[in-house]
């Protein structure tokens, strides 16, 4: 957690506290809509409906048998073998207390501990193409509040994605008045492991925003 998320986040508990304190606390009062800042939204390259129909039908079918591949590999007991490095480099990029490194591992894998956890892999894959039609009803039928928002967009990917996704953020920005685009080059899908300060300036940024709304 960065200094500036620290600061944003002390001003709205309104106390110092200690960072492990301030994670818990925090995290109890976005649960409950405690914070008094202010609704804002950070998207940390999300997926959109256009996307879909772009991507090669190749790669449609090795994220369907992947989801598939994941629920099979925690029936048989592989699961949580196969996710252990994912958390240990998330942990190695977010702190160099091996201690803290241990917890946030054990984190990761509690959070994938239970069989509906893995099967939620598996389900947004097939929402990915199933909802589509929906999204886009709901998406004609109403539009986003005037909130602080950031969409961060990754890079990394196969050039037609890439290319639907940048033009969908840009144009999800563009429609709400305080809507910022944030191209975050050389970041996979996962910017909160490859750029984590992109996403906690984010945070930031919006946070400071809505306190002026105060």
């Amino acid at each position: 957690m960065s200094d500036r998320v620290v600061d944003a986040l002390s001003r709205l508990t309104g106390r110092p506290v200690e960072r492990g304190e301030l994670r818990r606390e925090a995290d109890r009062r976005l649960r409950w809509g405690e914070l008094g800042a202010g609704p804002t939204v950070v998207l940390v390259d999300p997926s959109y409906e256009a996307v879909p129909g772009s991507v090669p039908w190749h790669l449609r079918l090795a994220e369907r048998g992947m989801g598939i591949a994941v629920v099979t590999a925690n029936r048989v007991g592989l699961f949580r073998r196969l996710a252990e490095p994912q958390g240990r480099a998330l942990a190695e990029a977010s702190t160099e207390d091996t201690a803290i490194r241990q917890l946030i591992v054990d984190a990761y894998l509690e959070s994938y501990s239970r069989p509906p956890q893995v099967a939620m892999i598996r389900d947004e894959a097939r929402l990915t193409s199933r909802g589509v039609a929906s999204m886009q009803r709901m998406r004609a039928e109403g539009s986003l509040p005037d909130v602080p928002l950031v969409a961060l967009s990754a890079t990394e990917q196969p050039e037609q994605i890439r290319r639907a996704s940048l033009t969908a953020a840009a144009s999800l920005c563009s429609s709400v008045p305080r809507g910022r685009h944030v191209v975050v080059e050389g970041s996979g899908h996962y910017i909160h492991h490859d750029h984590q300060e992109a996403v906690t300036t984010a945070i930031a940024e919006v946070v400071d925003a809505a306190e002026l709304d105060r």
